[in-house]
């Protein structure tokens, strides 16, 4: 593990070298103390925790087998505020019987490791660490130069929730993320963290986008973007809510192998859906849970298709709740409705920030 101080104290030349090369800035004195010892397959870095606590880091490179242990005696929240510009690495492991967060406004997040702590925050957009640490709502954004979080390994919240945010967000194909609470990933300039409530994210800015081809496994998921959401993953509420949301010119796209799962996935959505009757409607994503589906209705009011409820994986389309006579026609290769835009609320569009031949959809104006 390589850890360097941040530019204020190098400039400062408080300690020696060697000794600064192994000290972050603890900005909250008398908080933490912390000690590092060398092992077969790296460094361990155990930090005790006496109350919440706030780091500086110049450069922070945690390579594959060297460990972060953040050890809470007193207090529940540590942040981690990575200073500078470039990249910044977590390759190994993170662990801590508490919350801990990752900051760094002006630089990008790479996570290949594993995370593991009560909540975990990861996020490429300045957070005042005031805000952050009393519980009351905080705000996203700043004038920082930071951009992409991209995660690569785990990510897991045993008694809380999961935050990623930054103007660009990508959670590849080996991604894992789980959370007791809520998994939210925020695409954008800007965003409002909330205090509670089923939604917390708002005031999105201009211009981000989330990229999903992992798994994320919550009791409820947000999904907010300015530009784009593209999700070819997993995403598995249960029983939970799942809630998605563009800006007002953004597009929403969701690949032929994704998965969503929870007992509605339309929460989150104001305007009821714009339904297209037609026979090429096709079955849903397979659901190893209940869906529930709502009454349909035109724009003037009048229903379309009745409320109804699918278990297992029973097949689900606008078609299916009317009254049809005659044969069927042959359908041609079909797109699961989860991702069709009368299923959305939304409608066939332009296409966003990533270049993809999967059906996009364009959020409603």
């Amino acid at each position: 593990m390589r850890i360097h101080p941040s530019p204020l104290r190098a400039a400062l030349a408080l300690c020696a070298p060697a000794l600064c090369l192994a000290d972050p800035i603890l900005t909250t004195p008398g908080t933490a103390t912390w000690e590092t010892i060398t092992t077969d397959t790296g460094s361990r870095t155990v930090f005790t925790i006496t109350d919440d606590t706030i780091f500086e880091w110049g450069e922070l490179d945690l390579s594959d087998g060297s460990e972060m242990v953040f050890d809470f005696i007193g207090g529940n929240q540590v942040l981690n505020y990575l200073l500078g510009g470039g990249s910044y690495h977590l390759d190994g492991t993170v662990t801590s019987n508490g919350s801990v967060s990752f900051i760094a406004p002006d630089a990008n997040l790479f996570v290949d490791g594993q995370i593991t702590a009560e909540a975990v925050t990861l996020s490429t957009l300045d957070i005042d660490a005031a805000d952050l640490l009393d519980g009351n709502g905080f705000e996203l954004g700043g004038s920082g130069d930071g951009g992409l979080v991209m995660i690569n390994g785990g990510v897991h919240a045993t008694n809380g929730d999961v935050l990623v945010a930054g103007r660009q967000v990508v959670a590849s194909r080996n991604s894992s993320i789980t959370a007791s609470g809520a998994a939210r990933w925020v695409g954008s300039d800007h965003a409002v963290m909330g205090a509670s409530g089923p939604e917390r994210v708002s005031g999105l800015g201009n211009e981000g986008f989330v990229l999903h081809l992992g798994s994320t496994n919550a009791a409820r998921i947000e999904l907010k973007a300015s530009s784009e959401i593209h999700n070819g993953g997993t995403l598995d509420a249960g029983a939970g809510q799942i809630f998605v949301e563009v800006g007002s010119d953004g597009v929403l796209r969701e690949s032929s192998g994704a998965i969503v799962v929870s007992d509605s996935a339309l929460h989150g959505f104001e305007a009821a859906p714009e339904v297209k009757l037609d026979d090429f409607d096709a079955p849903s994503v397979v659901s190893d849970s209940t869906l529930k589906v709502p009454t349909l209705r035109r724009p003037d009011g009048t229903r379309i298709a009745a409320a109804k409820e699918v278990r297992t994986s029973t097949a689900v389309s606008a078609s299916s709740s009317v009254s049809q006579t005659g044969k069927r026609r042959a359908e041609p290769e079909k797109k699961a409705l989860m991702v069709r835009s009368s299923f959305w609320g939304m409608r066939g569009g332009r296409g966003g920030n990533l270049s993809n031949p999967q059906p996009q959809l364009e959020a409603k104006r």
